[in-house]
């Protein structure tokens, strides 16, 4: 890898990117599948869909995966400091700004 590869594709230490060392407290969505799903060759999980909800046009990606006691359905919410959770983002509230 040369050094505009390099330049392309910052990455820390531990070889995580860019993203989750300006947000630390962010994980990818492929880690929140495995902690939440615990995805084995047995029983994956699977994106059923995904989309952006109206209006705020934001993303959601809804993941399930088969078990023994029926089909587990989670959804995850894409927030403003690109963090994915299994909530979705509060609503904006009307403010009063000051000039």
């Amino acid at each position: 890898m040369n050094g505009c590869e390099a330049a392309t594709r910052p990455q820390s230490r531990e070889g995580t990117q860019l993203e989750e060392i300006m947000n630390p407290g962010a994980m990818s969505l492929r880690l929140l599948v495995e902690k939440w799903l615990a995805p084995t060759p047995a029983m994956p999980a699977r994106i059923a869909r995904f989309s952006r909800m109206t209006p705020d046009q934001r993303r959601y990606v809804c993941v399930e995966s088969l078990r023994p006691g029926g089909t587990l359905v989670i959804f995850f919410f894409r927030h403003d400091d690109r963090s994915w959770r299994v909530f979705p983002p509060a609503a904006p509230r009307p403010a009063m700004k000051a000039c």
